[in-house]
């Protein structure tokens, strides 16, 4: 049956079937959001932003994929998404990690997949790659 209520065709369902592949470890998400938001600055396109808690500190990784494209292929893993995607640093484990890709098609579907690594950030040498739809702030002193 489809969201609508309706029987779904044998058709409809090989369309949107995916080939999902567990992972040998265990991945340290514990929510995750996904949003699509028009942009009204950008008539035509849309921003799909993430919002994620992670169980552990360490990385975090996204990467948005078109639907039509992913039909062909299977849901990436742990390992393609860590190679493929974008990365954000998950440095606590009580605060949102969040994500946003901006200037998609709107007309298009697409598809959010994302991973997370647990570490400590002692070998870290690189910065975050993937955007926060949120300003960031850093505290220089207390008084």
């Amino acid at each position: 049956e489809s969201d609508g209520g309706s029987v779904s065709t044998t058709e409809a369902i090989a369309a949107s079937r995916r080939v999902w592949s567990t992972e040998s470890e265990a991945i340290p998400i514990s929510s995750i959001s996904i949003t699509r938001e028009l942009q009204p600055l950008n008539p035509g396109k849309v921003s799909m932003v993430i919002t994620s808690r992670v169980t552990e500190i360490g990385y975090f990784w996204c990467q948005v994929f078109n639907s039509t494209a992913l039909r062909e292929s299977l849901v990436p893993t742990a390992a393609a998404l860590r190679s493929l995607g974008l990365r954000q640093k998950a440095r606590d484990t009580l605060l949102d990690v969040p994500g946003f890709f901006e200037d998609l098609d709107v007309d298009a579907a697409y598809n959010v997949y994302c991973t997370a690594q647990a570490s400590d950030f002692s070998n870290d040498t690189d910065t975050d790659s993937m955007r926060s739809p949120y300003p960031s702030a850093s505290i220089l002193d207390i008084q």
